[in-house]
């Protein structure tokens, strides 16, 4: 199982960019150090979105959010694209 850490600014839904991946071989029964690697990341999150700003700058600033609208306006000039043929 992989659990997906998202960048601060990024609801569940959002196919944007992930603050950590961390894979766990059984969810069912993590190891001590699975479970510590988890743990230390959340912490890391946490700490990571205290520092970040609270209003939604990060939304279109971010370098993330930035390569998000590249890829979003790439995708609506393809299917305008496609749309006109």
């Amino acid at each position: 199982m992989t659990i997906a850490f998202l960048f601060p600014g990024q609801g569940a839904q959002s196919e944007g960019p992930l603050f950590r991946l961390l894979h766990v071989d059984n969810p069912e029964n993590p190891s001590a150090e699975e479970i510590e690697a988890v743990q230390n990341e959340l912490i890391a999150a946490i700490e990571d979105a205290r520092k970040s700003p609270v209003d939604l700058r990060s939304r279109l600033e971010s370098q993330g959010a930035q390569e998000i609208r590249k890829s979003s306006i790439l995708t609506r000039k393809t299917l305008e694209a496609q749309w006109a043929e």
